[in-house]
């Protein structure tokens, strides 16, 4: 879920393969759900051109939101606020 007002390059990573999307504000990206759920990172880049983003460990069943996007890991998530 993500609730800033652009358009960013988002990945999922649980160990059951990777999925990359381009989302839009209010997108959402989750993985297959297997029989074991699995923990895993969500990453942001502002464009695929982008090496450097923000990653977060997310644990198997949650939602994580980001709220404000900014380079090198200092994107505001919605656990920051929890």
């Amino acid at each position: 879920m993500i609730f800033c007002d652009m358009t960013h390059i988002f990945s999922v990573d649980a160990g059951a393969g990777r999925e990359v999307k381009e989302l839009a504000p209010s997108g959402i990206l989750c993985t297959a759900e297997g029989k074991t759920p699995l923990n895993g990172f969500i990453s942001v880049f502002e464009s695929i051109k982008n090496d450097e983003g923000c990653s977060r460990f997310i644990t198997a069943g949650n939602i994580e939101g980001m709220v404000k996007y900014a380079d090198f890991d200092r994107c505001e998530w919605t656990s920051h606020s929890n």
